[in-house]
């Protein structure tokens, strides 16, 4: 029997995603055949490669040596495939990105400008919580988390880079300039749409209401910031976008400030495994940023 790149492959997502139950819903199989599936490798290998436990399958020392070298292979067939469609040359590498939801675009476009015009680079990105995104990088899945809080847990071996800070500013159409010309604008009752509850910007933000004993309506919570930046500009709700894409929108005249900036240090993390050294161009794309932020002290 040879190895099968299937049953590899389940074992894979099994081990990502802790029991062979998430595994069957991400690989749309029923539980019993991955199962089988599984057996089968392991009968392959001759030795159990998790140790089963009433929270779900943990790998095991033999286990975690078959998934060291899954992620590799994986890593390899998918940088393969995307440089020979890409650009026909094996000289690119491939860096793949983790943007959690909430992040501006444009800190994301200034950040990673200069990677974008380096031709022996390919840029992947996905969007997603951060709890998705961490296990993404624990299998190798991606390179880095860009990220609106550092990761604290030592248990996922991971490095927490932070690339710079921002305060938040509350922004509305022109059909709030009644409310914006007063010099403290009374925000109870009105609309606003906030954060998703997994961002840090929607703690600062109930923590600025409390603060200032206010209670607008909340009218929404989402994690897409490009859509907030929408319903600000329809005159839908009030929103707080990050400083600096909200004086370019003021700039422009799309939106008007609501009050003085929120004092608060919304900051943009960098999440990297601890083990392992970035991408040299991904480094000085990140080197870049960093020297243009107030921050100065990056750690990479």
């Amino acid at each position: 029997m040879n190895l099968n790149y299937s049953h590899l492959y389940y074992f894979f997502i099994i081990a990502r995603e802790g029991s062979i139950r998430d595994a069957a819903k991400v690989l749309h199989l029923t539980q019993s055949t991955l199962s089988n599936q599984l057996k089968d490798l392991e009968t392959f290998f001759g030795s159990q490669l998790f140790t089963r436990a009433s929270r779900g399958l943990i790998l095991n020392e033999i286990g975690k040596a078959v998934l060291s070298y899954a992620q590799q292979i994986f890593k390899l067939g998918d940088e393969l495939t995307m440089v020979m469609k890409s650009s026909g040359s094996l000289d690119c590498s491939m860096i793949r990105v983790g943007l959690v939801s909430c992040l501006a675009k444009t800190n994301i476009e200034r950040l990673l400008c200069t990677l974008w015009g380096n031709e022996d680079v390919i840029i992947r990105t996905k969007s997603d919580n951060l709890v998705n995104l961490i296990k993404l990088i624990e299998t190798h899945e991606i390179d880095l988390i860009l990220s609106d809080r550092p990761i604290f847990l030592v248990q996922h071996k991971l490095k927490n880079i932070e690339l710079g800070c921002q305060q938040l500013q509350i922004v509305g159409a022109a059909a709030y300039a009644e409310l914006a010309a007063s010099a403290k604008p009374d925000l109870n009752s009105v609309p606003f749409c906030t954060y998703s509850q997994h961002s840090l910007a929607h703690e600062y933000l109930n923590d600025y209401f409390t603060r200032e004993k206010v209670s607008p309506k909340i009218v929404g919570e989402v994690d897409d910031i490009n859509l907030l930046q929408s319903l600000a500009q329809s005159g839908k709700a009030l929103v707080a976008l990050p400083s600096e894409m909200a004086e370019e929108l003021i700039k422009a005249r799309k939106v008007i400030p609501i009050g003085e900036a929120i004092k608060c240090n919304l900051s943009l993390w960098g999440i990297s495994p601890m083990d392992s050294s970035l991408y040299p161009s991904l480094q000085k794309s990140l080197e870049d940023f960093v020297a243009t932020q107030i921050l100065t002290s990056a750690h990479f």
